[in-house]
């Protein structure tokens, strides 16, 4: 299952229908965003200092 999320659900629902029209069937996306989820008391973890994908600057 593929999840997507960005900030407030819009980008990620577009990119879960371009998905779900070339071919993939198990996509979702976090209607309300990640801000929609912060918001609503959903755990949220900051493991950013231990990636190697994330720099702050």
């Amino acid at each position: 299952r593929y999840v997507l999320y960005c900030a407030g659900g819009q980008r990620s629902a577009l990119a879960a229908a371009v998905l779900r029209d070339i071919g993939f069937d198990n996509v979702a996306h976090l209607e309300v965003g990640f801000n929609g989820w912060a918001e609503a008391g959903g755990e949220v973890e900051d493991v950013s200092a231990d990636s190697k994908w994330v720099k702050r600057s």
